[in-house]
């Protein structure tokens, strides 16, 4: 059995068995700490940045797949201009022709640009059309829409 005493008792220092970190030691843990946080912070934010640029690019990209079903439950023909380019300022002749122009949801430092508007009927058909993708006005993607439904198809040029 174990005395009471036995808790309190502490073995006598000696040089041998002193207990804790020197100065330098932590001096030394703290500066490789510093290192690898020096090291990782850069690719944490490349990280980062590329994560937001491919979920803000799945969302245009959903809105696209989503556009059949969505004018065949609004019931009108509807029409994507695009956000930059010539046919962005499609006259208002030509847009009531074509059906009612709907702009997408675009996130910030995005851009789509059609080169000849896509078209969708009322029925939720969709006619095709070629579109870009920009980040930035950085040509990030080329898509093909395929008709009837507006099926992705990437372009490698």
């Amino acid at each position: 059995m174990l005395r009471p005493s036995a808790f309190t008792e502490f073995p006598p220092r000696t040089p041998g068995n002193r207990s804790g970190f020197t100065l330098l030691e932590l001096r030394v843990v703290l500066v490789l700490l510093g290192l690898i946080v020096a090291l990782t912070l850069p690719n944490l934010e490349r990280l980062y940045d590329s994560v937001t640029r491919s979920t803000e690019r799945d969302r245009i990209l959903d809105q696209l797949a989503a556009l059949g079903q969505d004018t065949a439950l609004f019931g009108r023909d509807r029409v994507i201009v695009g956000t930059i380019g010539a046919v962005a300022d499609l006259d208002e002749t030509e847009a009531q022709r074509l059906g009612e122009v709907l702009a997408l949801d675009m996130p910030d430092d995005w851009d789509i640009r059609v080169d000849e508007p896509l078209v969708i009927r009322a029925n939720g058909v969709c006619l095709g059309a070629e579109v870009s993708l920009l980040h930035r006005g950085e040509l990030l993607d080329r898509l093909d829409l395929k008709p009837p439904f507006c099926t992705v198809d990437r372009n490698r040029d």
